[in-house]
């Protein structure tokens, strides 16, 4: 594990949770749920999809959380020891409770481009929600033997809704 971030631990259980613990006592859960039902119209492509969710899991020092340039390596960390296979896709869908999504797209757009990896492609997408808009970005494997399917099917996200 790169000496630039936390040390983590992968709780494994269905959501292949990780769990770490910043310097500031802060810890943070990132989960990869299986999300099937994102391609559930395109049940003839073998989409293996997890949903990628980050959260505070404690704030230790209660308010607001300080600024820590570890937790985006220790993320891409994570991410990399999940992401093995050119099969998987990760979709990383933007939390609109506190209207904050374009923050977060932000965020994990810096993120992926400071980390990333060759063979790494990543697709965004911007789906209207009455009065909101959510954020959503797929990462999947260059080589991905359906690739050009699974980029379609991606884009079809939200049109039925239309």
């Amino acid at each position: 594990m790169p000496q630039n971030s936390y040390e983590f631990l992968p709780a494994g259980n269905d959501h292949n949770s990780y769990f770490f613990v910043t310097n500031h006592d802060i810890a943070y859960q990132v989960k990869f749920v299986p999300s099937d039902y994102l391609f559930v119209s395109h049940a003839e492509l073998p989409i293996q999809a997890f949903e990628m969710s980050i959260s505070v899991a404690e704030n230790g020092i209660g308010g607001r959380l300080p600024a820590d340039p570890l937790i985006s390596s220790t993320i891409a960390t994570i991410f990399f020891d999940f992401f093995r296979t050119r099969e998987q896709v990760v979709v990383y869908v933007c939390d609109t409770s506190d209207k904050r999504q374009s923050a977060r797209a932000r965020k994990f757009d810096s993120w992926f481009y400071a980390y990333s990896r060759p063979n790494l492609a990543k697709l965004n997408k911007i789906i209207p929600d009455g009065d909101k808009f959510t954020f959503i970005s797929m990462i999947f494997h260059d080589q991905h033997p359906h690739r050009n399917q699974v980029a379609e099917a991606f884009f079809e996200l939200g049109e039925e809704n239309k």
